[in-house]
């Protein structure tokens, strides 16, 4: 499903298709792209922006064949995107147009009465349990559980083959699911409050699952992941004090055969229309002409460099 978001222009010039591929509706990356599009053409109004939904892995290969321009991911599957290492096959021809300097959480939470305590919990269970994996398979959300699964020591199969269920889906399905009793663990990430789990403790008590040092220190070593925290201003009142959880930044790539000037304006749009989308999706204050075109894995699209070094982000 895409969403066409550009204004209409009275402006003579050739439309330019700019399909920019996000996340499912409702998703942390969903909104803040869709904030993106909409000052993209609005400052470059021969850009046609349309929003298509996605996951963090598939949009990588989606903006490789060229049918979407630009597409967000986590800044960790750039670089094995670019080695063609777990998640993908080989490796993918794409290049950098920003990092987001975001903070993507990795979060695993139950219903407050479960007697699940922590991440490595899941795994320990004496009963099989009904796991919310996050996106559908293609999706970061999914890659991250699996990959915290790896780093306990089983894999999807060896769950499915003790009796655990494992779902995939939307943000709002797994909310739906949960509301109804029909999960013991579910799986999200975002770099802020998520809606739907905004809107899921207005109706049950859930509790946030703490990853261990252990757990930690191997997802870092491993994948490249990022220690953090869920802070306790987030989802009042459930979360009580920071739980230390597993984080990543968000980035994005941009189609490799895109034109020098276009991803210029790409670029300059994330830079010079940052308050606006940051008024539209706080969790994106992060975008700064300081860091935006730093600690990024792979190469950044020639057009993209040569704005940046005009900012000073890069020499």
């Amino acid at each position: 499903a895409a969403i066409a978001v550009a204004p209409l222009s009275s402006h003579a010039a050739e439309k330019k298709n700019v399909d920019i591929a996000a996340s499912a509706p409702g998703g942390a990356w969903y909104v803040g792209l869709g904030a993106y599009a909409k000052v993209l053409s609005g400052m470059y109004p021969e850009f046609d922006t349309t929003l298509f939904t996605g996951g963090g892995i598939t949009n990588v290969m989606r903006v490789e064949q060229g049918k979407s321009l630009i597409g967000i991911t986590a800044v960790t599957f750039m670089k094995a995107a670019h080695d063609g290492v777990e998640p993908f096959r080989k490796p993918v021809n794409v290049k950098a147009l920003a990092n987001l300097d975001d903070m993507t959480r990795i979060i695993f939470a139950v219903p407050a009465d479960s007697e699940i305590k922590s991440v490595r919990d899941i795994v320990n269970s004496k009963k099989p349990l009904r796991v919310f994996m996050g996106s559908k398979v293609g999706g970061n959300a999914e890659m991250f559980a699996r990959w915290t699964f790896a780093c306990l020591g089983v894999s999807k199969k060896d769950l499915q083959n003790r009796g655990y269920t494992l779902y995939g889906g939307s943000p709002n399905e797994c909310a739906s699911m949960m509301r109804e009793g029909q999960l013991d663990v579910m799986s999200m990430t975002n770099p802020g409050e998520h809606f739907a789990i905004s809107e899921l403790i207005k109706d049950m008590d859930i509790r946030f699952l703490p990853f261990d040092e252990e757990l930690l220190t191997d997802l870092k070593e491993k994948y490249a992941m990022t220690p953090g925290t869920l802070p306790s201003t987030m989802y009042k009142p459930m979360v009580k004090e920071d739980i230390p959880i597993i984080t990543a930044p968000s980035g994005l790539v941009i189609n490799a055969d895109v034109s020098e000037e276009d991803a210029y304006k790409m670029a300059k749009a994330l830079v010079e229309g940052r308050k606006d989308i940051a008024l539209a999706f706080p969790a994106w204050d992060t975008i700064t002409p300081e860091r935006i075109c730093k600690d990024l894995p792979i190469d950044l699209h020639p057009g993209a460099a040569k704005y940046y070094r005009e900012i000073g982000c890069m020499q």
